[in-house]
């Protein structure tokens, strides 16, 4: 590989950008969320999430599943990224940050749309469409597409393919660059301010890190 080292496994950033995936595209299911009741779980979670911010972060989602119930997390998440209503919803899409006029968030579909979809089907690995998704650069889409990323990239490791596992990696860093790493830190702050924000204000914490420790190593 590049040499760089590596604080995380490729089959472990697969499993965990599938998981972030899953809780930004879907209501919440309690499958999904039960790793923060479990013990084991969390402390594997304490081992990759470092740092006082995300201590924080996961104390508090930590008591809040002990007192929240599947219905507060479905209330938050339609409040959230689905039901407009101005002071708690934001747009989890990245043209809608990428392309704001002045304190407005620009359109779904604009150019920004056009170039993640682009980037999707250059690289062969166009998105399936997903249920109540209105476009292709949904924070969840990116994010699974970056999951399926990493299993290709694991896939040309464990065949020893160097070679390709580094071009997938490169793939992935670019889309990084290029567009989830372009707005995902403006979409967190607008989902703390949101007056809906408490369990998906702590997660975006966590997400931010991982995607340092992914890509600015």
């Amino acid at each position: 590989m590049n040499g760089k080292t590596d604080t995380i496994s490729i089959e472990t950033k697969e499993k965990l950008y599938t998981w972030f995936a899953s809780v930004y595209l879907h209501e919440p299911a309690e499958n999904q969320l039960k790793v923060f009741l479990n013990s084991e779980t969390m402390a594997f979670f304490s081992s990759i999430f470092k740092g006082s911010p995300c201590r924080k972060a996961l104390k508090e989602l930590a008591a809040y599943f002990h007192k929240a119930t599947i219905e507060d997390l479905r209330t938050e998440f339609n409040s959230l990224f689905v039901v407009p209503n101005k002071g708690s919803y934001v747009p989890p899409y990245e043209s809608c940050f990428r392309e704001k006029n002045g304190n407005d968030f620009g359109n779904l579909w604009g150019n920004t749309t056009a170039d993640v979809k682009k980037f999707y089907i250059e690289t062969g690995n166009d998105v399936n469409d997903y249920k109540g998704i209105f476009a292709p650069d949904h924070i969840g889409v990116e994010l699974a597409f970056v999951a399926k990323l990493c299993g290709i990239e694991l896939g040309y490791l464990r065949q020893q393919d160097s070679t390709n596992a580094d071009k997938t990696e490169s793939i992935r860093r670019t889309f990084y660059e290029t567009h989830i790493g372009r707005w995902v830190e403006n979409y967190a702050k607008a989902v703390k301010a949101s007056a809906s924000s408490h369990f998906y204000g702590n997660l975006n914490v966590l997400l931010i890190q991982f995607l340092g420790l992914d890509f600015r190593n």
